[in-house]
């Protein structure tokens, strides 16, 4: 059978001599072994693009742990020293009674 004057077989390469196949083979080859490449470059890097992306995650986690542990601290003493009012010393403390039970004493 003919397609536009050229036999089928010779349109699809199927009656070609072996030089011109090999070399597309080659040439087909060669792009596969280039598209396996890329891809695996590609896979690669975004390996290690996420392994980068989850240990900055984790490094910013721990330091806003961090931060939030020490604004805590930092707010209970400051709590604690607006708190407290006066430090209590021996000159600022008053006699008080510890107990009016009618069985002790001088009370």
């Amino acid at each position: 059978m003919y397609s536009r004057g050229i036999p089928l077989a010779k349109a699809f390469g199927v009656g070609g001599d072996s030089s011109s196949r090999g070399a597309a083979l080659i040439i087909v080859l060669a792009f596969m072994a280039l598209l396996t490449g890329l891809a695996l470059a590609y896979f690669s890097h975004t390996a290690a693009d996420r392994q980068l992306a989850q240990a900055s995650f984790h490094d910013a986690s721990a330091d806003m742990l961090a931060r939030s542990a020490l604004d805590i601290i930092v707010g209970s003493l400051k709590r604690e020293i607006t708190v407290a009012g006066t430090n209590i010393t021996q000159a600022n403390i008053q006699p008080q009674r510890s107990g009016d039970h009618v069985s002790i004493p001088n009370l």
